[in-house]
């Protein structure tokens, strides 16, 4: 008892001698400078929780353990090393930072940071071997790595180069990183690369054999290596910024000396970051601005061809309307199926063809409607028109195709079973409706105490199939109603076609694949546009926002049925992976909306 008593007093007094202390790496640094933050824990063991810290951003960490042994007492220390990036230029504290142990808090001191424009730390390398002096080539080794250059901060640069520095919401900039350096790297890594927050970001494929160029920055020459390339898209106007990217390498080292050059010296690994660009962007004006324009920048051609010049009424013919040019070819909706009457059309089929290069975002994008023709006679269809902007003239330009003819022969003939069936003549002729006997009903066997015939049960036998080929007609009228009136018949199946697409929708959100985010989206265009009669494909906020509007939708569903949209359309097209528990709770909010859309919509 005695033994025990005195272990509890050693462990509390041995927790009460604890020490935590916090350091960073320097005092003063630049916004292109990682700062080390330390956190050193001496005789005990915990985990420093940090403080919100202002003006900069937690990246990697790391931990070390040292032991030593002074006059026969072993004492331990732990190390978390934090990086941290700065934000913007100032001068911050950093908290107090609390590590648990024993059950009682310690607290380090806070510590002042002030962060200036460019790159002001030094950046050392040393040599790789692990025997320092006592290398086995001895002090002629020495000498060679005593005289082997040092890296400073002007050796390195990550600098992010834009293609302009001003542009219009939509409109494309280019943002080039690239490594300026007076030594080959050795395994660039990226190890901080934060979300383009106010962007739709494409990346850029770089060609594998990328050699690096000899290029002046402030007088001196450095090796350019090009590292990563985007394509970005500003999403909301006013002054953007463009986050830094940080890189960690290590070096090719080079004193001069035959015997140095011959075991490939590298340096220990440096991290680098580029500094953030603000880029100014300009809202798109109101003058010239048409009710069809969807948002789209840049500059486009449209085209629209069939797939035949002729066809037999009720045989489907392929239209192929096209946008190609050079913007964000993504986000463009298919133009509004319009100027096709007597005719069935499908939902569109949706091909790309885009490329990101060093020049911004291009290529074509094609949708293919099936229509069935439903009388004969010459046919007009279109013409198309497509508005955009464009910010090399500073104005609204429309491209437009069509109109295009189709001759459509014979005629059509609607069934009673909704099915459109062609005659050379335009009758029906009935083949053959007659119910014919069969053969005599067999003899019964034995005596019957009460004769099956004229009995109750025998009439209702009787009029048990009479009813039931009434209330079938009477369906299949009803259905073919509803066909007729494709508004009635999409408006009641609205809600039934968005729960299977959230079926779907939550098997991928099992696997948390991205393409869950395009499900869900599409069954709430698709929903929108069996309620309201309108074209799936050709919805975009603005003009959903004013179709529920029209139909009594309350503003707090339409702003929520907005919000789970463009929540869905961010995750869809930016590299933020999303996980299981995110992607069910905007399911969740996707049910629940239709749900109450169902009961407001009139």
């Amino acid at each position: 008892m005695v033994l025990v008593a005195a272990a509890v007093s050693l462990s509390t007094e041995a927790f009460s001698q604890a020490r935590v202390e916090a350091s960073v790496n320097a005092e003063r640094v630049g916004v292109e400078d990682v700062l080390e933050l330390t956190v050193s824990i001496s005789g005990g063991r915990g985990e420093p929780r940090l403080p919100a810290m202002d003006g900069f951003r937690v990246g990697g960490r790391s931990s070390s353990s040292q032991v030593s042994f002074v006059n026969g007492q072993m004492s331990s220390t732990n190390s978390f090393i934090y990086e941290l990036y700065p934000e913007r230029e100032g001068t911050f504290t950093i908290d107090p930072i609390e590590v648990e142990l024993g059950g009682e808090t310690k607290r380090t001191d806070p510590i002042e940071v002030a962060v200036v424009a460019g790159s002001v730390v030094p950046r050392r390398g040393r040599s790789s071997s692990p025997f320092g002096s006592l290398s086995p080539f001895g002090r002629s080794r020495s000498r060679v790595r005593d005289r082997a250059p040092e890296l400073s901060a002007d050796d390195v640069l990550l600098r992010a180069e834009v293609s302009k520095s001003s542009v219009f919401q939509g409109e494309a900039v280019v943002v080039t990183y690239r490594l300026y350096t007076r030594y080959v790297p050795l395994g660039p890594q990226i190890e901080d690369d934060p979300p383009m927050t106010g962007f739709w970001v494409e990346e850029v494929e770089l060609p594998q054999d990328t050699r690096a160029e000899r290029r002046d920055v402030d007088g001196r020459e450095y090796l350019a290596f090009t590292l990563k390339q985007r394509v970005l898209f500003p999403t909301q106007s006013g002054t953007v910024q463009i986050p830094s990217l940080t890189l960690s390498t290590a070096f090719r080292m080079s004193s001069g000396d035959p015997f140095d050059s011959f075991f490939s010296r590298g340096s220990r690994p440096i991290t680098v970051r580029s500094a953030a660009i603000p880029l100014d962007v300009k809202p798109l004006p109101a003058e010239g601005r048409g009710r069809d324009f969807r948002g789209a920048v840049g500059r486009f051609q449209m085209t629209a061809e069939l797939s035949v010049d002729t066809v037999a009424a009720g045989d489907p013919v392929t239209l192929t309307l096209g946008i190609d040019g050079e913007g964000n070819l993504r986000t463009v909706k298919a133009p509004p199926l319009a100027n096709v009457p007597d005719f069935r059309a499908f939902d569109p089929k949706t091909e790309e063809r885009l490329r990101a290069t060093g020049r911004g975002l291009s290529g074509s994008k094609q949708w293919e409607h099936v229509l069935v023709p439903e009388s004969g006679g010459t046919k007009e269809l279109g013409p198309w028109s497509f508005q955009y902007f464009d910010p090399e003239a500073g104005a609204y330009r429309v491209a437009s195709a069509g109109p295009l003819v189709l001759d459509v022969t014979g005629s059509t003939v609607a069934t009673a079973d909704g099915v459109t069936r062609r005659s050379a003549g335009g009758e029906v002729t009935v083949l053959g409706g007659d119910i014919r006997f069969l053969k005599p009903a067999p003899s019964s066997f034995g005596a019957v105490a009460r004769p099956y015939f004229g009995s109750p049960l025998f009439y209702l036998t009787l009029g048990l199939p009479i009813l039931w080929n009434m209330a079938f007609l009477l369906y299949q009228r009803k259905k073919a109603h509803e066909k007729t009136h494709s508004s009635l018949f999409r408006s009641r199946r609205a809600q039934r076609v968005a729960q299977t697409r959230f079926r779907e929708a939550r098997k991928l959100a099992a696997d948390a694949s991205k393409g869950f985010y395009e499900e869900v989206a599409a069954a709430l265009y698709r929903y929108v546009g069996d309620k309201t009669s309108a074209s799936a494909s050709g919805l975009t906020a603005p003009l959903i926002d004013g179709l529920l509007e029209e139909r009594s939708v309350s503003e707090p569903s339409r702003k929520e049925f907005l919000a789970v949209l463009a929540e869905c359309e961010e995750a869809r097209f930016t590299p933020t992976e999303r996980g299981r528990d995110e992607m069910e709770a905007a399911l969740a909010r996707a049910e629940t909306l239709v749900v109450r859309l169902e009961k407001e919509l009139k």
